[in-house]
């Protein structure tokens, strides 16, 4: 593994379009979305020493690995932070999620007709992000199929994303190919064209729509777990933190956290509402 000399000792795993660039963070993608960003893997661990970093964080990455490997996930943070060091982890509230659902289902049932486009958009939350085939799955068509009426409601929910939802409102693709295609105009044969005509040429389309879920499923867009305070308090507890304490979006034991403005958007806003703030600290020794 090669390691990063780290100069910097704050670490944004998975960090998307969501970083500080310069001191003192090291922000890691396996897709990286600027120069800045350090292209890695997460799966393959850190490329750092153990007991080197001052903190590190992890929005909306934990719930796109399975139960064990964010565990694994967890476990790799304590490795490299080092003795009195912070994880903070932010995921989305099942819990709140749960309730926010059952108040719209008896606010039909005992008040109808109450908000059932906010029933539908909530049973998304709940549902969709873990069993969607396709990118952005029915979170992508909700504003098409419902309107905008409830999109303060949307945002309120998962913030500017409701908005970029909104301005989309894009029509569903007509007849859908299971197939896999040569990329259109590419006019070349590589290793990787000749293998996807032989895939069009072997498999059945039902045999290649399997294939195409099972890539979509694993490519890490995908929720594979939820998590509550009392599970993901657990999980940091089993991969050695000490001390698990719960926060706002502007509160933090990690210093500074309000000047580096991941967990808010540029205007101010919440980037992701109704998400859990835990934080995790490693026993100093």
């Amino acid at each position: 593994m090669t390691k990063i000399s780290m100069n910097k000792s704050f670490l944004n795993v998975g960090c998307g379009r969501r970083f500080y660039q310069g001191e003192p963070w090291v922000n890691l993608d396996v897709t990286p979305a600027d120069a800045s960003v350090t292209p890695w893997d997460v799966r393959a661990g850190f490329p750092m020493d153990a007991n080197t970093l001052d903190a590190v964080y992890l929005s909306h990455v934990l719930e796109h690995f399975p139960e064990e490997e964010g565990g694994r996930l967890a476990a790799e943070c304590h490795r490299v932070l080092k003795p009195g060091g912070i994880l903070r982890v932010v995921v989305p509230d099942l819990e709140g999620i749960c309730r926010e659902y059952l108040h719209h289902v008896e606010e039909i049932r005992n008040a109808p007709p109450g908000h059932p486009d906010r029933l539908a958009w909530i049973k998304l939350e709940l549902l969709d992000q873990g069993t969607r085939h396709e990118s952005g799955g029915r979170m992508r068509t909700f504003f098409r199929d419902h309107g905008l009426n409830e999109l303060d409601y949307v945002v309120g929910r998962i913030g500017t994303v409701g908005c970029q939802l909104a301005k989309a409102i894009p029509a569903l693709p007509a007849n859908r190919t299971t197939r896999f295609p040569l990329r259109p105009g590419s006019g070349k044969w590589n290793g990787s064209s000749l293998r996807i005509a032989l895939l069009n040429a072997l498999l059945t389309p039902a045999e290649a729509e399997a294939l195409r879920i099972g890539l979509f499923r694993t490519s890490g867009e995908a929720h594979l777990w939820m998590y509550e305070s009392l599970t993901l308090k657990k999980l940091l507890k089993d991969a050695g933190f000490d001390a698990v304490t719960f926060h706002r979006v502007d509160t933090s034991q990690i210093e500074d956290w309000e000047r580096y403005h991941l967990d808010r958007d540029a205007d101010g806003r919440e980037h992701a509402p109704s998400s859990l703030y835990a934080e995790g600290r490693k026993r100093a020794s």
